[in-house]
């Protein structure tokens, strides 16, 4: 019997605890896109060039590879004062050079190149370094590339921007609906969105020729231009709605 009224009292109770709780009713709130472009001056600059030869002794265009890039490096070094840390020679790569006009190939002799990437902090100094470049005998200059000592340090300063932006703009929409800024509830931000665009001129040395420029307007040829760092974020802010009536 004791049984037989447990059973009767779960039935009753069943449908009441099966009643669906009320939607909650979501707290207002305000989503913002805060974004920053910051532009500097370049304050480094990278010059690619490459040394290319050919002879039909290998070990003779291995060692004329040699001296060549020394000779180039010594004069950066001895007359430019730059340091041996600032001048990155690659190892050299050599290859055959194969006539293939018979039968069968013949070998004709090598070909061989070595990269060099030269940094300054001057920038005066890189219409000496193309002059240099174009004196030589197989040094070819690739290209000139600005950019930044402490691209950390800027690409923070952008982040601040961009946090500054979207609490600007968020206290601006607020103020614009009576309303006001309580807490943070969400924030999106891509960590690979601090990009820097470097803006730069290149040329290597038969355009340089080509499009005659001579020796003495390379270091207009070779300018640097702004370096822009752009950032952004999504911020989303709870706010304490207030009446729109009052609002402006």
């Amino acid at each position: 019997m004791k049984f037989k009224h447990c059973l009767i009292l779960l039935t009753l109770l069943a449908p009441l605890s099966s009643v669906p709780a009320a939607a909650a009713v979501p707290s207002p709130s305000i989503t913002v896109s805060g974004d920053a472009v910051l532009r500097v001056d370049p304050d480094i600059a990278t010059v690619s060039l490459t040394a290319e030869m050919e002879n039909p002794d290998k070990a003779k265009l291995n060692e004329e590879l040699q001296n060549e890039v020394s000779a180039f490096t010594d004069y950066l070094i001895r007359e430019l004062k730059l340091k041996k840390e600032d001048i990155i020679a690659q190892s050299i790569n050599i290859y055959p050079r194969y006539d293939y006009s018979d039968k069968d190939p013949v070998l004709r002799g090598y070909e061989g190149s070595r990269a060099i990437r030269v940094t300054v902090g001057d920038f005066n100094l890189i219409s000496v370094i193309v002059t240099k470049a174009m004196d030589s005998k197989g040094i070819t200059v690739n290209s000139v590339n600005y950019g930044l000592k402490d691209p950390a340090g800027y690409a923070e300063k952008a982040r601040n921007m961009a946090i500054s932006d979207s609490i600007h703009k968020a206290r601006s929409i607020a103020s614009r609906y009576n309303a006001r800024l309580l807490h943070i509830e969400s924030v999106n931000y891509n960590q690979n969105s601090a990009m820097n665009t470097v803006e730069y001129v290149q040329s290597n040395r038969m355009m340089t020729k080509s499009m005659g420029v001579s020796k003495s307007s390379a270091e207009e040829y070779y300018q640097a231009k702004k370096i822009e760092l752009r950032d952004s974020i999504e911020v989303k802010f709870a706010v304490k709605a207030g009446s729109l009536d009052q609002a402006e």
